[in-house]
């Protein structure tokens, strides 16, 4: 085969992958659409979401766990599928679907802890975020994750996350109060409020931050102040 023809064969097949990405894309943004217009009414809507969990684009498989995550609680019975997800070999698919089961919450959701505190550990920082905010919304459920979100305290990309789910998991969670404390003495910002808010979740057993708790009462910035004087109100009562 000569030179020129070799070429052509090369183009024609880049070609042909070409289209059958764009036309993957248009797909999947016309399922989302569908998805995002839909009524949601419960139990047809979960049904149609539900079979393009097992999509072959990875596009409609993320839209179908953000479609989910409408319906909070009403959507309990995709479940199963949606923490299968947590598996899936795209990052975009892990993160939504961790972000699902947070927001549709419950006792088989909250089975889901052991893959979701694995997802502590992914490639990708949003997959962690996601999984870090799930678990802290599972509250107490979460407990077996304390120890990797606690060496996540410390993470500069994580620590912030971290210390919010380990301030909603609570009691199991208040060896975590020295690291968070440690945190608020170097944030800045609008980071200082969310530490301290963490702290603040702790009561009483976070009483080694109030003084640096108390000094932020005065700060320029009101959502600072504001949030340390409510935290400063729950350490003690």
């Amino acid at each position: 085969m000569t030179r020129r023809r070799w070429w052509i064969l090369l183009s024609t097949l880049v070609m042909v992958v070409l289209v059958a990405g764009i036309g993957e894309f248009v797909r999947g943004v016309l399922l989302e659409r569908e998805l995002n217009a839909a009524p949601v009414n419960a139990a047809k809507f979960v049904r149609r979401a539900s079979e393009l969990l097992t999509d072959r684009n990875f596009m409609v498989r993320a839209a179908a766990c953000r479609a989910l995550t409408r319906l909070g609680s009403n959507a309990q019975p995709a479940i199963p599928a949606v923490r299968l997800l947590l598996a899936d070999g795209n990052s975009m698919v892990r993160r939504d679907a961790a972000g699902a089961l947070g927001n549709i919450g419950g006792p088989e959701a909250e089975n889901a802890v052991p893959e979701l505190t694995a997802l502590l550990n992914d490639d990708d920082w949003q997959v962690r975020w996601t999984a870090a905010v799930a678990l802290g919304r599972f509250g107490a459920k979460s407990n077996t994750a304390v120890d990797r979100l606690m060496d996540l305290v410390e993470d500069e990309q994580m620590g912030l996350w971290a210390a919010q789910a380990l301030s909603k998991i609570g009691v199991a969670a208040t060896g975590a109060v020295p690291r968070i404390h440690a945190r608020l003495k170097t944030a800045s910002g609008l980071a200082r409020a969310e530490y301290v808010a963490a702290l603040g979740r702790f009561g009483p057993a976070a009483a080694v931050a109030f003084t640096d708790i108390e000094a932020l009462t005065a700060d320029p910035d009101p959502t600072v102040s504001s949030t340390a004087k409510t935290a400063l109100k729950a350490i003690r009562p």
